[in-house]
């Protein structure tokens, strides 16, 4: 399984390296993809074709990059550089011109780290926020001009027929490689991803970094068969509990069965939050 751990760095001036290996990127929220270490530093690697699946691709630019960062691109107005705003322009949401200049943000952050990085993972609430869809469109389809894959961070969680919708809009609409998935609605939320675009990749919410993510994640559970669904509580000595977010990766595994693998990886991965040590 293939996990996309959140570290939720604070912004860097700088990239940093340890023994000639990058170590870790810049601007806003940070994560690293994990892959085992003999993948990464691996001297094979083969050219990436168009008919390949998300982790196939994602495995080759890791051998390539010798890196596994992924930037994510997360555009706040009031943090992006003047240098990108013309002079007519101002630090406006609802300013038309905001636009242009998270565009140049973008595109200055990607030719920046384009030769250190596999992966890029842009946020699209920060771009919803500045009704700027568009840019997000353009965004993604510079970072594929540069070689480099996408993870649309939208966490999506539906199912039926709007999980499809959803599943349509992330891929074919605005062309991303992979996505970020809430898969707390159960298997059904995620069939149509898997079914209808079985080549790309899905990252499912694991454990979160959020501090009230024990809300429902760190809780106790277990599964009882025998029990009635019209029963609301029930009490037993003889079962052995997990937490919520253990149990939601075990079903991660359990989905990703009968999925083709690469190298020993599938498309289906989980999101591990990393900020805080314990």
């Amino acid at each position: 399984m293939v996990a996309l751990i959140d570290l939720s760095i604070k912004p860097y001036r700088k990239i940093m390296k340890k023994d000639g290996n990058l170590i870790v990127s810049f601007i806003f929220e940070n994560c690293l993809i994990y892959l085992c270490k003999s993948l990464i530093y691996s001297e094979s690697y083969i050219k990436i074709s168009d008919n390949m699946n998300f982790v196939e691709k994602l495995i080759q630019l890791i051998r390539e990059k010798k890196s596994i960062v992924c930037m994510g691109l997360d555009p706040r107005t009031e943090q992006i550089p003047k240098i990108c705003f013309s002079k007519e322009q101002k630090f406006m949401v609802e300013d038309e011109t905001n636009k242009e200049a998270i565009l140049n943000f973008n595109i200055l952050l990607i030719d920046e780290v384009v030769d250190l990085i596999p992966v890029i993972k842009p946020n699209m609430a920060f771009y919803e926020k500045y009704d700027a869809l568009g840019v997000l469109k353009e965004t993604i389809k510079y970072i594929h001009k540069k070689d480099l894959l996408v993870i649309l961070d939208s966490k999506r969680n539906d199912i039926g027929s709007i999980s499809e919708a959803y599943a349509d809009a992330t891929f074919k609409v605005y062309g991303a490689d992979a996505c970020t998935l809430n898969a707390y609605l159960g298997y059904y939320s995620i069939k149509p991803y898997l079914d209808k675009y079985p080549e790309k990749g899905l990252f499912i919410l694991v454990k979160t970094s959020n501090p009230s993510s024990k809300d429902i994640q760190d809780l106790f559970c277990v599964r009882m068969d025998n029990i009635p669904d019209t029963m609301i509580e029930t009490e037993s000595k003889s079962v052995k509990l997990k937490r919520n977010y253990i149990q939601m990766a075990r079903l991660v595994q359990y989905w990703s069965k009968d999925l083709e693998k690469f190298s020993g990886y599938h498309n289906l991965g989980a999101v591990i939050g990393a900020t805080f040590p314990q």
